[in-house]
């Protein structure tokens, strides 16, 4: 049985929402890191805005 074929955008999505919960997580259970955490946060946001223009511009 073959596997359906993989959207690397969805995968870079998913591991993405890990890394923010993982953020999230850093956040709360260090509370003296908060900036570090804050810092990793914004630098996966820039990630997704990145990917989503990407699969945008493909689809144009």
């Amino acid at each position: 049985m073959q596997k359906p074929p993989r959207d690397p955008i969805k995968e870079v999505l998913m591991y993405a929402i890990v890394a923010a919960g993982m953020c999230l997580a850093m956040l709360v259970l260090t509370r003296g890191k908060w900036l570090t955490a804050l810092l990793i946060a914004v630098w996966i946001g820039f990630v997704l805005l990145r990917f989503k223009r990407s699969a945008s511009n493909k689809k144009n």
